[in-house]
């Protein structure tokens, strides 16, 4: 199989993920990776690009394309798309992996490495995910009688993760009091990951309410959440008060 470069690599996912987002055309895009690569035709249309939307989409492709593209499409699946993606990748390169050992008894050395590096990954950040939510939900605002508690966590934990979702895709993931950004210190295994604070203490308002992602929620990392709710006689500190006694401090 021909061995592409890195640089090579990286053009055509782009190239591919141009395609399938109807930004560009196969023909323009393979007319470029020939003049600049000589990346075959048949390679770029019947295997690179479609493997793209196989694997965003989670379908089993057929067919062969070098291991460190793939390796490449699941690290920007990630990147670019998050970890639902990923997720399709995965089960797509599942199902490929199965299809050459099961159906044409070829086992390809490398694919299940991949596969299992990836799968980890997956698992540890989906593992942070629930451990965050988990924590998000302050025992001060969970009814205290051991039935009910694990009643309302239940729903609670349901509207966290769709309130949160939300709230990240507006506000990002960088903690609204202190700045810290988890991605940029632990890369992939930081991707995502954050608290999520209700500027009104779920307590405090005792039912049901829809939750105002843009105004009721705001992004900020376990230990200024942590301190948000250490304010003087149980209040709970506003960003911006908390801002100030970090000021106060330095």
């Amino acid at each position: 199989m021909r061995k592409m470069s890195e640089e090579e690599i990286k053009a055509i996912y782009e190239m591919a993920k141009a395609i399938y987002e109807g930004k560009s055309d196969a023909n323009t895009c393979w007319e470029i990776a020939y003049k600049k690569y000589g990346t075959p035709q048949r390679s770029f249309r019947n295997w690179f690009v479609p493997l793209f939307r196989f694997m965003l989409e989670g379908e089993t492709f057929k067919g062969a394309v070098p291991q460190s593209l793939t390796r490449y499409y699941l690290e920007r699946f990630f990147d670019d798309y998050g970890k639902d993606v990923l997720r399709n990748a995965l089960k797509s390169y599942r199902g490929t992996i199965d299809y050459y050992e099961l159906e044409r008894g070829e086992n390809k050395p490398g694919d299940s490495a991949i596969y299992e590096e990836f799968t980890k990954l997956l698992r540890d950040v989906e593992s942070i995910d629930r451990f965050t939510i988990i924590n998000e939900l302050d025992e001060a605002e969970t009814p205290d009688v051991e039935g009910l508690r694990k009643s309302v966590f239940v729903n609670v934990y349901e509207r966290s993760a769709e309130a949160r979702k939300k709230c990240i895709e507006h506000m990002g993931c960088v903690c609204a009091v202190c700045g810290f950004d988890f991605e940029k210190v632990y890369g992939k295994l930081g991707k995502g990951f954050i608290h999520i604070h209700h500027r009104t203490p779920v307590s405090s308002i005792g039912k049901a309410y829809t939750v105002n992602y843009e105004t009721d929620l705001v992004p900020v990392c376990p230990n200024c959440h942590a301190m948000l709710h250490r304010g003087k006689d149980g209040k709970v500190l506003s960003i911006e008060e908390l801002r100030e006694i970090m000021v106060e401090v330095k």
